[in-house]
């Protein structure tokens, strides 16, 4: 295949951003040169007492303060702030208007920022701009894509591009990430005597965030007006973890190991271990679909009325209704009224709405067993033989995935289908030790 000869261009390049051929570049990139480097503040306190038993108990905190963490932002993201002199309306009041007429299949009414920045000369055959471009991209103003809908339709409507489209996607890196975790814990741990020994922890934290994703890194779709939209719970946040171990040689047949050998290698030298973990679930939503403040193609997150922390639970024998939380052959569902929850949940106002609750609702939570039993056989003085038994997953508990919570997915909405973890294995060992 020949390579095909270089095309002169101007210096400077200036790449096209007119509505006829739009994004000359399919995505830009930079580096904000003002950045300044990322910093942490890190703070721990710790109390410790010695208990009887050759134990020790600890108490403390933990904080983690970031601050200038990298924190990409869309340079090119539709300005959905801009107001139209002439009425004093807005391009967000005017998009909800008629969002909120076709959601709710009420006629839409003329927008005084459509009519006047398009101009009725460039909505020929309709009533109106507005019914225009309610007709020509219907979907993403029902979804709330305000990005999308500037893309593929506003900025192509109107004279003149109100928004850059000389690149599909710019975006920069920034120094305005910022991150905090703090958490208080206790810890008991006992040292080996007696044959056992066994550490217990318990943390309770919060780790709070603008959603940068893997901790302030990542492309995302934020919005550069108001870095605080994101504000909530991290992803990575669980407020309770609790994680035991031990290990305890049992006892049986060191008091007849003088008296009797043979029955000691029977009923002696038998030791258990094992791990016990439990945590809270990290943060979900219920997704909307739209695009406004959302990062990562996560999809933004509704706003609803009901207060939705607490009623996540493993629900059984629901069958839904009115379509919403109806499939699943086990009828499992994350809520008792998955119709009432969906029903208090509506796509966020551009208008209205300056935060999206990304944490308004918690993944179920989980907990594990994990037990080792071991048997000690001595044959000579220097030779022994050890046989082992692994249980992971105990007791064989399901741990549940997160369900589907999405607006436009009612049948699916909150039902429990995918298990997330594995069901008990048991693992057989045998070594011989000289």
């Amino acid at each position: 295949v020949p390579v095909p000869a270089p095309t002169a261009v101007p210096i400077p390049y200036v790449v096209s951003g007119s509505a006829a051929q739009p994004f000359g570049l399919f995505v830009v990139s930079g580096l904000d040169p003002y950045a300044e480097p990322a910093h942490s503040h890190m703070i721990d306190f710790t109390v410790q007492r010695e208990l009887p038993h050759r134990m020790i108990l600890e108490a403390g905190y933990i904080g983690r303060i970031s601050r200038n963490l990298p924190q990409d932002i869309a340079y090119n993201a539709a300005d959905y702030l801009m107001k139209d002199q002439a009425s004093g309306q807005t391009y967000a009041q005017a998009f909800d208007a008629v969002a909120q007429a076709l959601r709710s299949g009420a006629a839409v009414t003329p927008q005084p920022f459509f009519e006047n920045q398009i101009g009725a000369a460039r909505c020929p055959g309709f009533t109106s701009c507005t019914a225009m471009v309610a007709s020509q991209d219907k979907t993403d103003l029902i979804n709330g894509s305000i990005n999308n809908f500037s893309l593929n339709e506003f900025n192509r409507v109107t004279p003149v591009p109100v928004d850059n489209i000389q690149s599909f996607q710019a975006y920069g890196i920034t120094d305005h990430g910022f991150s905090e975790y703090h958490a208080g814990f206790l810890s008991l741990n006992k040292s080996f005597s007696r044959g056992l020994q066994f550490q217990a922890n318990w943390t309770w934290s919060h780790a709070i965030g603008n959603q940068g994703v893997d901790q302030q890194n990542g492309s995302s779709a934020n919005s550069p007006y108001n870095l605080n939209l994101d504000k909530a719970s991290e992803s990575f946040d669980r407020r309770h973890v609790l994680n035991l171990w031990w290990y305890y040689e049992l006892p049986f047949g060191s008091t007849i190991a003088h008296s009797s050998g043979a029955l000691n290698r029977i009923i002696g030298g038998w030791a258990t271990s094992g791990i016990f973990s439990y945590y809270t679930g990290v943060p979900m939503h219920i997704t909307a679909n739209g695009d406004y403040g959302a990062y990562e193609s996560n999809g933004t997150a509704a706003i609803c009325s009901a207060d939705l922390l607490g009623l996540e639970s493993e629900h059984h024998n629901v069958a839904g209704s009115s379509g919403i939380g109806t499939s699943g052959a086990a009828h499992l569902n994350l809520f008792a009224d998955p119709a009432a929850v969906y029903n208090s949940c509506s796509r966020p106002l551009l208008s209205v709405d300056n935060r999206i609750p990304f944490d308004q609702l918690r993944a179920l939570p989980q907990w594990n067993t994990d037990l080792s039993l071991l048997k000690n056989i001595p044959i000579t003085e220097q030779v022994k033989f050890s046989f082992s038994a692994e249980f992971l997953n105990l007791f064989n508990h399901v741990a549940f995935a997160n369900p589907t919570l999405n607006l436009n997915s009612k049948s699916t909405f909150g039902a429990l289908t995918r298990q997330s973890n594995l069901p008990r294995r048991v693992l057989l060992g045998a070594k011989i030790t000289f």
